[in-house]
Formats: structure tokens, sequence, C-alpha cells
């Protein structure tokens, strides 16, 4: 979670993608421990 705060402190031009794929894989985390 502070990895995600340093993004929003320190914007680049790619730290929305990196935002959008860690909240894509925690999704995905989840809908697997669903199925398990």
């Amino acid at each position: 979670q502070e990895f995600i705060e340093a993004l929003y402190l320190f914007p680049t031009e790619n730290s929305n993608y990196i935002v959008e794929d860690i909240l894509i894989s925690e999704v995905w985390v989840q809908d697997m421990n669903k199925l398990i």
C-alpha cells in the first residue's frame, strides 16, 4: 500500500498503468480464492 501511495505522491507517465495493474491483480486473486 505504501508503494501505491508513493505513486500518487510521485506521479509518472506509467503510474496510472501500474496502479491499474495492481488493482486488477487484487481482483484476480480474490476471484481465484473464491474458486478454491
